[in-house]
């Protein structure tokens, strides 16, 4: 928002510098009166607000350039803001890996058994790990499962693999 004022003021003031060198011209150029004003003080007059015509266009374009690479700057870090949500997740997750590898080994010596679930294709009893982790994310617990060789969050009733 501040930029695009910014741009809005250096295009103001652009117009109004293009206006007072027409104002300008008109006095030195066109006027029935011009030959009143002595040719140096119009030719003067010309040069000043040329400088200032320059200046604004400058003042103008420089300000568009900024916000063009500022705005680019924005779109580019997105990524890098998606990068460290994900490396924070990541270790979350790795902690909890770590953190799951002795209860592992534990239900390794006495799993427990259950029944095979609705969505599964055989009825054969399949070993189902359950546990549960804190969700830093969403500040709840997540139960955590696994059927076989895969792990499964719950969330809201389905299951999320990994």
């Amino acid at each position: 928002m501040q930029r695009g004022q910014e741009e809005d003021r250096a295009r103001e003031a652009k117009k109004a510098a293009e206006a007072e060198a027409k104002r300008v011209y008109f006095l030195t150029q066109e006027d029935p009166r011009r030959l009143s004003i002595p040719k140096e003080k119009r030719i003067r007059m010309l040069q000043a607000v040329t400088r200032k015509v320059v200046s604004a266009q400058e003042r103008c374009e420089s300000t568009r350039r900024r916000n063009d690479l500022v705005t680019a700057f924005i779109r580019a870090t997105f990524g890098y803001v998606n990068a460290k949500k994900d490396a924070a997740r990541h270790a979350v997750l790795a902690q909890w890996v770590l953190e799951q590898v002795p209860l592992i080994e534990a239900e390794l010596i006495h799993p427990e058994v259950t029944e095979a679930g609705p969505d599964t294709k055989s009825k054969k009893r399949k070993h189902v790990y359950k546990r549960q982790i804190y969700d830093p994310e969403k500040k709840k617990n997540r139960k955590v499962s696994s059927e076989g060789d895969w792990w499964f969050i719950e969330k809201g009733g389905d299951k999320v693999w990994f």
